[in-house]
């Protein structure tokens, strides 16, 4: 007799469960990342900070299977972890950077096995790395910050023999149950009535793309612009000047730019949220985020400080709503018409490393 207790997905976890059944067998779950630490870090303490890990934080034990044809998720007994060591000192850094992308690409079994990977990498005498690969299902960019931070804090504490409290973390299963609490909640129509009027008129998905451009795939490429330090502080100096924030002036100066190169006065955009309420959530290693989609109007007789505080009352307006999920809206807009498969196809993230 199976006494084994089954949840169903979060929004969060289903729009990640449905992405990989239209692209099996690839890597478009997974979130990857490799820490640099200057210092020759001890395998046996950074084994155990990782079984810690495992132990105190539950989302890490979900495993997924289907019944019924739906997706549902049940969590494990803890079992030892051995994680695995690789010497690059010899072989240099571009082999660890070709392993790196190897490691990142690998897809997961996604049915009734762990969704997580970690490895310790020796890179030279005095560096080391500490690799992450872990799926979408179990954990976001905010986990994954935590996951470092907490890693290096476990990793102190065994070197200096600090003992440490044995209770778990927050539990994802708590997620899962304010969900559905919220589902049914007044809030729930009071959010579905705000985006219901918010997107009582469609606008056309803001795009940058050729229109005749048929097939979209999985490749894409990367580039990055590290800002000179005068200009961070100018963009700093600016915000504190003028009351605005720092996403509202990135995303304004997107907004501007596709005004002027596409003639498109009303923009939408999608940006992806917390989606974390309290302080418990914030400490919770588990999939969160959930998709905004932003509508601006560009009004041209705005300078740049007007429109950007536009921008951000825009912004504190629907962030109040955020909790509403987006594919909810999605089914709720198809019901009135069924052409309406996405409200965006630019995403601008904004993220914040510190915890």
């Amino acid at each position: 007799m199976d006494n084994t207790t089954y949840y169903e997905l979060t929004y969060p976890q289903r729009g990640i469960w449905f992405l990989e059944q239209l692209y099996p067998g690839t890597s478009i779950g997974n979130i990857a990342a490799t820490m640099k630490i200057s210092l020759p870090l001890d395998y046996d303490l950074m084994n155990q900070g990782v079984n810690l890990l495992l132990q105190k934080n539950e989302a890490f034990r979900l495993h997924f299977t289907e019944l019924d044809d739906k997706p549902v998720q049940y969590v494990v007994p803890y079992q030892p972890y051995q994680m695995p060591f690789f010497d690059f000192r010899e072989e240099g850094m571009d082999r660890l950077y070709a392993w790196d992308q190897e490691q990142t690409r690998k897809p997961f079994i996604l049915r009734d096995a762990d969704l997580f990977d970690f490895a310790l990498i020796r890179i030279d005498d005095q560096t080391t790395a500490f690799f992450a690969r872990i799926h979408h299902l179990i954990s976001d960019g905010w986990s994954l910050v935590r996951i470092a931070s907490d890693i290096m804090t476990y990793y102190h504490q065994l070197q200096k023999k600090v003992s440490m409290p044995s209770e778990e973390n927050p539990s994802y299963l708590e997620y899962i149950a304010s969900e559905r609490d919220y589902l049914k909640s007044e809030r729930f129509i009071l959010d579905h009535q705000f985006w219901q009027e918010y997107y009582r008129e469609i606008p056309p998905p803001t795009s940058l793309k050729n229109k005749t451009v048929r097939h979209m795939g999985l490749k894409a490429q990367r580039k990055s612009y590290n800002l000179p330090d005068r200009l961070v502080r100018k963009i700093h100096e600016h915000c504190k000047t003028y009351g605005s924030s720092v996403f509202s002036l990135f995303f304004a100066s997107l907004c501007i730019y596709i005004n002027r190169v596409k003639d498109q006065d009303v923009i939408t955009i999608g940006t992806p949220v917390l989606n974390r309420t309290n302080a418990r959530q914030k400490k919770t290693i588990g999939m969160f985020i959930n998709m905004v989609p932003i509508k601006i109007k560009v009004d041209d007789a705005l300078d740049f400080v007007a429109f950007s505080k536009q921008v951000d009352r825009e912004w504190f307006a629907v962030l109040r709503h955020q909790k509403y999920p987006y594919d909810r809206l999605i089914a709720d807009i198809k019901e009135r018409d069924r052409q309406v498969n996405r409200l965006f196809e630019l995403a601008v993230s904004y993220q914040n490393g510190k915890i």
